[in-house]
């Protein structure tokens, strides 16, 4: 990930603009910081900053820092936010701290634009519906689900197994699925999910086509809760201050106008966006496939983090062991380092969740009678 920082007065240029997307800032002089988890883009990091001419600063994080510098992320965000690139955002932002002290960043230009892997699901998903629904429920359905690992696939085709706008959009969100919280809480004691403050963005547009409303509802929603949300408490807490000309008011409501053709065609995706900002940018940078800001936690969680992971979750007066059946915490640990399931992002929520508990809830001060 690039993340240019402004040092000095921004111009105002077509080029300067374009450079926005793909470096996340403009200035008269730009700083580029990236970091460097293993899942990375290090090396389109390096040409990038080369192509516009900033100085870049890179950094290394290790499965072992990350995993020391968790607690102190949980601290700063102060809520349940289980996303694993938080603390990595936390690190470019300390990183570019050092050089600046007001950076932009190019978050929230994928929910407008339709830059995830579900929008081609909710774009497309009436040709996975023609199949015929009882080879859907009886031989692809469970042929999926069979298959080792696959999180993802198996939440876009649960997704799309309904015509329901608002179930699909709660489908592919969900990370662990209503069998598996089942048999993880004790004695089965589901907490009853609320989905109305989703639900009241949806019924806002519910007259638009699918993707439009995905788009609409996931901007104010897992954008706005989530990725913003520890965007500025990440930056915040290096004195950072982290801007999103992305989500410019009046860009916003341009680009939410925009028929949803211009956002996908074909399997392209940012379709109107890349065609701006393309004379500016080599083909490989448009054209490579989207990666994100993500970290190994998958492989660390089979690997370097395993057993870490395993006695921070099922300590004996662990929260994990207090409100989870530790035999299921312990057989998803072990599925997932065999291969047989991905159960990263529930074993990730499982560890922010101990983490948030015994610095928020445990330590916490008894009310006065």
């Amino acid at each position: 990930m690039i993340f240019c920082a402004v040092a000095g007065p921004t111009p105002g240029s077509a080029s300067s603009r374009a450079h926005q997307y793909a470096s996340g800032a403009t200035a008269a002089k730009l700083t580029a910081n990236t970091i460097r988890p293993t899942q990375n883009e290090l090396a389109a990091a390096r040409a990038t900053a080369a192509r516009i001419g900033s100085q870049h600063h890179e950094v290394v994080l290790s499965a072992g820092e990350y995993l020391d510098l968790l607690p102190k992320a949980v601290t700063h965000l102060e809520d349940l936010v289980a996303n694993p690139s938080a603390l990595p955002y936390y690190g470019v932002c300390a990183l570019a701290s050092r050089h600046v002290k007001v950076v932009l960043t190019g978050q929230g230009a994928d929910e407008p634009f339709a830059g995830y892997a579900r929008y081609l699901g909710q774009r497309y998903g009436n040709t996975y519906r023609r199949i015929p629904a009882g080879l859907r429920r009886w031989v692809v359905d469970p042929l999926v689900e069979g298959l080792p690992r696959n999180e993802r696939l198996k939440r876009a085709v649960r997704s799309l197994g309904t015509s329901d706008p608002f179930d699909r959009l709660v489908r592919i969100h969900t990370i662990v699925d209503d069998r598996l919280k089942q048999d993880l809480y004790r004695n089965g004691d589901i907490p009853r999910s609320r989905y109305a403050g989703i639900q009241r963005w949806h019924d806002d547009v519910a007259t638009l086509d699918p993707l439009s409303g995905m788009l609409y509802v996931d901007a104010r929603t897992s954008l706005a809760d989530n990725y913003l949300m520890y965007g500025d408490k990440m930056a915040m807490a290096v004195s950072l201050e982290a801007r999103v000309p992305f989500l410019d008011l009046r860009l916003m409501s341009l680009v939410e106008s925009i028929p949803p053709h211009f956002k996908i065609r074909g399997r392209q995706q940012k379709y109107i966006l890349k065609r701006a900002i393309a004379p500016w940018l080599p083909p490989d940078v448009l054209t490579r496939p989207k990666i994100g800001f993500t970290t190994p936690v998958d492989r660390w969680f089979r690997g370097d983090l395993r057993e870490q992971v395993t006695e921070r979750l099922l300590t004996p007066g662990s929260a994990c062991t207090q409100y989870f059946e530790p035999a299921v915490i312990r057989r998803m640990i072990q599925d997932h380092e065999r291969g047989r399931q991905d159960y990263k992002r529930a074993l990730f929520s499982l560890l922010i969740f101990e983490l948030w508990h015994e610095q928020f809830i445990a330590t916490a001060p008894l009310a006065a009678a």
